[in-house]
């Protein structure tokens, strides 16, 4: 038996009492394609039907909706409105036995224009403001192609880095 744990890589279970089925020859290999194809199509069918039904619920949510959409948003507007009356005279929180609104004074929002000129004038004269972000150059050790934690060069041992092995991936990919 086979379980599908994303549409292109599958793990095999085997069942107790019975040999798992061993393909030796590309017969085989052929008659086993065709039943894969097969199952992979009757996937695609049931998908199709499945679209086809949450379209049509869907369609029926939205038109349903519409109404009460249309009110929340006429509610929650006056609402807000009376809120920011009250908070002008102090009150943050509107409270009633349905709910509550509620007010909270923001942060200003940063928008960096000019991110190079702004970083080159803080380092001048607030370099509390800016940060410094040392990470690994991942593409530097790929490109350099080290197999093993030690430094090419010199054979020492890299501290803080694991290399582990690539792997090797396979994928099954059925005519349609």
């Amino acid at each position: 038996m086979y379980e599908a744990t994303d549409p292109h890589t599958y793990e095999t279970t085997e069942e107790p009492d019975r040999e798992r089925f061993k393909i030796e020859d590309d017969s085989q290999a052929t008659w086993a394609m065709r039943k894969a194809a097969t199952a992979r199509a009757r996937l695609h069918d049931i998908e199709l039907i499945s679209e086809s039904e949450i379209a049509r619920i869907q369609g029926w949510a939205e038109h349903e909706s519409r109404d009460p959409l249309r009110d929340l948003a006429y509610f929650e507007a006056i609402l807000i409105e009376y809120a920011m009356k009250q908070r002008v005279e102090g009150r943050k929180t509107v409270s009633t036995p349905y709910g509550s609104v509620k007010s909270r004074a923001g942060q200003p929002k940063y928008v960096f224009v000019d991110k190079a000129g702004f970083v080159e004038w803080a380092k001048q004269n607030h370099p509390e403001w800016v940060a410094v972000k040392e990470e690994p150059a991942l593409s530097a050790l790929r490109d350099s192609n080290i197999l093993e934690a030690a430094d090419p060069e010199t054979g020492e041992m890299i501290p803080g880095l694991e290399v582990q092995p690539a792997t090797v991936n396979f994928t099954v990919e059925v005519g349609k």
